[in-house]
């Protein structure tokens, strides 16, 4: 007698496990010195690589005697975890009798040094490029006569550098093509700084991907310490109406001003 030898069970492919999507640092952020304070500015994206969300990026407390802005750009989780380690490096050695306007510097870099041996520099993870962060950071003082002292500083790691205007993330050569052009040192007061980071950030979101919905600011007086001026996304959008694009401004210079050489007008088919 001949028996069939059963049919082989067919084989079903498996999903190849993959690690869940981590959070892409698409983020820019900027600061401007003004005469009279701090402009501090983030646009509002986060994706995952399917969808995106808007969140906040801009991060302010007050201490005793100085008050900090802080903008973030890079691993999010990071961010959230070296971002109030720095806020509580700077309470406790203010508490300690620590003058911040001498030693907040050293205080957010060898904050950040420790982020970076403990979270970064040591991870062992195949993705390890992406395990990254970037601060700009606006600070004010009050120094014993009463005056108002502000500092701008951008990280790299974990150096803490004083920069005239600063720029981190994705989109941050074309931001500084831009401010190298535009910016004017004095006087340079907060409206004009607002209006020209304004512009940057609406351009670099038009020609970069990743780089959106909404910018927000905030201003840190320099006059009067503690003082801070929140703007919305709202309020930037409808200042972005009233400011031309560069495509506009260049046709409308190019038509009225650029003279043709006669070689250029005689050309013919």
């Amino acid at each position: 007698m001949i028996y069939k030898l059963p049919k082989p069970h067919p084989i079903i492919p498996q999903p190849k496990p993959e690690r869940l999507p981590k959070r892409k640092a698409m983020t820019l952020i900027a600061g401007f010195p003004c005469s009279d304070g701090i402009l501090i500015c983030a646009d509002r994206e986060e994706s995952d690589g399917y969808a995106r969300r808007a969140v906040h990026k801009i991060t302010s407390f007050n201490l005793k005697n100085s008050n900090y802005v802080i903008a973030g750009a890079g691993r999010s989780s990071i961010l959230s975890n070296a971002i109030p380690r720095i806020e509580m490096a700077l309470r406790k050695a203010e508490e300690c009798g620590d003058d911040l306007l001498e030693t907040h510097r050293s205080i957010i870099g060898n904050s950040l040094q420790l982020i970076h041996e403990e979270l970064i520099w040591s991870s062992k993870d195949p993705e390890a490029s992406e395990r990254f962060i970037n601060l700009i950071i606006a600070a004010s003082f009050e120094t014993v006569r009463g005056e108002v002292v502000t500092a701008l500083y951008g990280t790299d790691k974990d150096i803490v550098s004083a920069d005239f205007y600063v720029f981190k993330g994705i989109g941050s050569d074309l931001a500084h093509y831009f401010a190298d052009k535009l910016f004017v040192p004095s006087p340079n007061d907060r409206i004009w700084s607002i209006i020209l980071a304004t512009f940057i950030f609406r351009e670099v979101r038009e020609s970069i991907e990743g780089v959106g919905l909404g910018t927000e600011m905030v201003f840190l007086s320099g006059r009067k310490r503690g003082l801070r001026h929140e703007i919305g996304y709202e309020a930037i959008h409808d200042l972005e109406d009233g400011i031309i694009s560069v495509r506009d401004a260049l046709s409308t210079l190019w038509n009225n001003r650029v003279k043709l050489p006669v070689w250029l007008t005689e050309m013919k088919d």
